[in-house]
């Protein structure tokens, strides 16, 4: 697997895990830097997610060992078996976001889901364009959320934020590509992973976040 080449802001990270609640990050989605500002749009639920991938992880699991002949034999395998198996595989996923990280996606050019999303024109789009339609998608999303007779469909998520350069302090990043700083009164915590951990270093020198 080739490392990630980042020429240039805007960089976008898809996957990133944000704001964690006793040690646990909540959320899923996307983070966007640009020169002066860091943009997170949420897309999922982290707790939903996982419920719903044991959910398809017990079914497989038990249409399994529903299939094997001595599951009429002993069916107390059934419930043990599967409850191991789980156990298993929650251990193995914790040790693999320990180690590696979320399993993010670094893009350095507009891609088409930006153009679409964000209601931007063209090809080639510069930094200052995207900052205007990415501040305007915040408004709007803001205003839709505080819609009371059609909330949108991601209402139980967060709004999406902005954070600009002179809101951010005391931010670091650690060798495991977790990102953290306050702002808007509140503590800000990102996973990108480590493979992202390079490219979210150069934007943010780029961004003039770091120096």
């Amino acid at each position: 697997m080739q490392p990630y080449e980042v020429q240039s802001l805007p960089l976008a990270i898809r996957g990133v895990h944000y704001y964690k609640i006793s040690g646990r990050y909540t959320y899923r989605g996307d983070l966007l830097i640009t020169d002066g500002c860091l943009y997170f749009i949420a897309r999922e639920s982290l707790e939903e997610a996982r419920e719903r991938s044991e959910r398809k992880y017990r079914l497989a699991i038990e249409t399994a060992l529903r299939t094997a002949y001595f599951v009429r034999l002993i069916p107390t395998l059934l419930m043990f078996g599967t409850a191991a198996l789980i156990g298993v595989r929650r251990a193995t996923s914790a040790l693999r976001l320990m180690l590696l990280g979320p399993a993010t996606e670094v893009e350095s050019k507009p891609q088409a889901w930006w153009r679409q999303e964000f209601q931007l024109g063209g090809e080639r789009v510069a930094e200052h364009e995207l900052r205007r339609a990415l501040d305007a998608y915040v408004a709007r999303a803001r205003i839709k959320r505080r819609d009371p007779l059609f909330p949108p469909e991601d209402a139980h998520l967060p709004e999406p934020e902005r954070f600009a350069r002179e809101e951010i302090r005391d931010l670091k990043l650690s060798s495991r590509g977790e990102l953290s700083f306050y702002a808007h009164s509140d503590r800000h915590d990102f996973a990108v992973g480590r493979r992202a951990r390079d490219p979210l270093h150069r934007a943010l020198k780029a961004g003039r976040f770091i120096f």
